[in-house]
C-alpha cells in the first residue's frame, strides 16, 4: 500500500466542500483503495465479482438442510444472469465471473467456467478435506481467475460464493485459526434448526480436536476442513497482492478466506476489504481480529457476494463526492481547519 499517496487522498477529501471527515468511515475507505490502486482518483470500474461454485462432503453429517442439487440450480442462474446476486450486480453495473472450481454435479453452460479440482471435497468429519495438491491447485484456479480479470479489464474484484455446507467449512477454518470454540463462529447457515446446529457445532468442535487445528498452520487447516470455494478465494487474494488489486469481501465464506490467506501471507490485510457484519457472527469476529472495518449492518445472509455488490453500490454513490464536488479554492472560500 502507497502510504504517501493514502494521505494525498485524505487531503484531497479535506478540501472538498464539506465539514471534514464528514463522510466518516467511507474517506478513509477510499484513500485506502486508492493507495492499493496507487490512483489518486481511485477508479474502481470496471469492477467483477467472482464466484466460486463447489460442493462439501460434510454435509453427510446432517450440517445443512439442503443437498449439492441446490448448488446446481444456483450455478445455473449464475450461467443464466438471474440469481438474486446476477440482478444486484446488473444494477450496480459490476461484471459476474462464475467458476465451477469443485461442484458435485456435472454443469456444461455458457456463462460459467468450469475450473474443476475435484468433485466436492471429502466429509472431513471422516477424512481430511481435501490433500495438500488439490489445495493448491484452488489456489492456482483462483490465482489465475484474478490475472485473467483483471486483464480484461478489472480495477478490482468482489469475492461470492455458492456450495451447501459452506457455512460449515468457514467456520471450521475460523475456529482453528483463531483458536476459539466453534459456539463463539458457527450460526445457522441457510436455516439449520437447533438440532442441525448443535450438530454442525459438535462436528467442528471435534474435527478441530481430532486433526489437532489450534497447533496448524493455515494451509493444514485448509486441508483438513476446508471448501474449494474458500481456497480459491484464498488464491485470488494471494494472488491481488502480486497485482496490486483491492478484494472486496462478502460475509462468512469470504471471511475465512480472507483469514487464511492474511495467516499465509501477512502482507494480504491491506488488499482485503470487508463490507457487511453478516448474520453469521464469525465475520465480525474475523474483521476484529485483522482489524478491520465492516460498513453495513442489516443482518445479510443471502451469500453469493450479494453484500459486497450491494456496498459497491453504496461506494459508487459516495465516492460521486469525491470525483466531482467543488473545492473550497474553486469556489473562493476558507476550507475547514483540522484541529
Amino acid at each position: 500500500m502507497n502510504i504517501e499517496l493514502r494521505k494525498k487522498i485524505k487531503q484531497n477529501w479535506d478540501n472538498i466542500i464539506k465539514p471534514i471527515d464528514s463522510l466518516g468511515d467511507f474517506e478513509d475507505l477510499v484513500a485506502e483503495l486508492g493507495a492499493v490502486l496507487e490512483d489518486e482518483r481511485v477508479n474502481l470500474f470496471p469492477a467483477t465479482l467472482i464466484t466460486f461454485c463447489a460442493d462439501n462432503g460434510v454435509i453427510k453429517e446432517g450440517v445443512a438442510q439442503s443437498d449439492e442439487s441446490v448448488t446446481l440450480t444456483v450455478a445455473k442462474s449464475f450461467a443464466n444472469r438471474n440469481s438474486c446476486v446476477c440482478l444486484m450486480a446488473d444494477e450496480a453495473g459490476i461484471d459476474i465471473y462464475p467458476v465451477n472450481i469443485g461442484m458435485k454435479l456435472d454443469i456444461d453452460m455458457p456463462g460459467i467456467k468450469n475450473n474443476i479440482v475435484a468433485k466436492g471435497t471429502k466429509d472431513f468429519y471422516i477424512e481430511k478435506a481435501m490433500t495438500k495438491k488439490e489445495m493448491e491447485k484452488a489456489f492456482l484456479v483462483g490465482a489465475d481467475t484474478l490475472s485473467e480479470v483483471t486483464k480484461n479489464g478489472a480495477k478490482c474484484v468482489l469475492l461470492g460464493e455458492m456450495g451447501i455446507g459452506n457455512t460449515t467449512t468457514s467456520a471450521a477454518v475460523i475456529s482453528a485459526l483463531l483458536k476459539v470454540d466453534a459456539n463463539e463462529i458457527t450460526g445457522r447457515g441457510a436455516g439449520l434448526n437447533d438440532e442441525g446446529l448443535l450438530i454442525k457445532k459438535r462436528v467442528i468442535n471435534e474435527s478441530i480436536k481430532k486433526y489437532n487445528l489450534f497447533e496448524a498452520d493455515a494451509k493444514e487447516v485448509l486441508s483438513c476442513v476446508g471448501g474449494f470455494d474458500i481456497c480459491g478465494m484464498v488464491g485470488v487474494i494471494l494472488k491481488a497482492v502480486e497485482l496490486s488489486v483491492p478484494v472486496i469481501l462478502d460475509g462468512l465464506i469470504t471471511a475465512a478466506a480472507a483469514l487464511a490467506a492474511c495467516k499465509i501471507d501477512e502482507r494480504a490485510i491491506d488488499y482485503i476489504f470487508f463490507t457487511h457484519e453478516g448474520k453469521e457472527k464469525g465475520v465480525v469476529k474475523v474483521a476484529d481480529y485483522l482489524g478491520k472495518k465492516t460498513y453495513i449492518k442489516g443482518n445479510l445472509a443471502l451469500g453469493e457476494g450479494s453484500g459486497a455488490v450491494a456496498f459497491m453500490a453504496l461506494l459508487k454513490n459516495i465516492k460521486t463526492i469525491y470525483d466531482t464536488q467543488a473545492s473550497f479554492e474553486e469556489r473562493g472560500m476558507e476550507a475547514y481547519k483540522r484541529f
